[in-house]
């Protein structure tokens, strides 16, 4: 698995691109890492773009990392959390972690749609697609 992630202070959001395997160790992991990235700041929205992961999450994974970042909500600020997804076995997942968090300053949304992604969280049309981030990264 690999993963990018970028923090834009400017538009108020972070964005990460995954791919390959993913298991709740490597998610829990880019939560630490950006929590200590000297851009981060409460209040800053999300995308995770998943489009290209295949997530190897069970129950009892999706309940330890619903928790954990419940316990770190406290320093995340009220903020929207946007998943970029294909349609099918990872949009369930989304779902299943978002029933399971009781952190009442984050809202989600799961699109399978970059556009109508960009648009819910009001961010610019011409935003680059995460693709770009991974781009940049090599």
């Amino acid at each position: 698995m690999s993963y990018v992630f970028s923090i834009d202070p400017r538009l108020g959001v972070i964005v990460a691109r995954f791919d390959g395997v993913v298991d709740a160790g490597q998610l829990d992991r880019i939560r630490e890492e950006i929590e200590v990235h000297p851009d981060f700041r409460p209040g800053l929205d999300r995308i995770w773009d998943e489009r290209d992961a295949e997530l190897r999450l069970s129950a009892d994974d999706l309940r330890m990392l619903a928790d954990r970042w419940d316990n770190t909500a406290v320093d995340h600020g009220e903020r929207r959390l946007g998943y970029l997804v294909k349609p099918g076995l990872r949009w369930g997942l989304n779902r299943q972690f978002e029933a399971q968090r009781s952190a009442a300053d984050v809202t989600f949304g799961i699109y399978t749609s970059w556009s109508e992604l960009l648009a819910w969280l009001g961010l610019p049309e011409d935003l680059p697609d995460p693709v770009e981030l991974v781009r940049r990264e090599r």
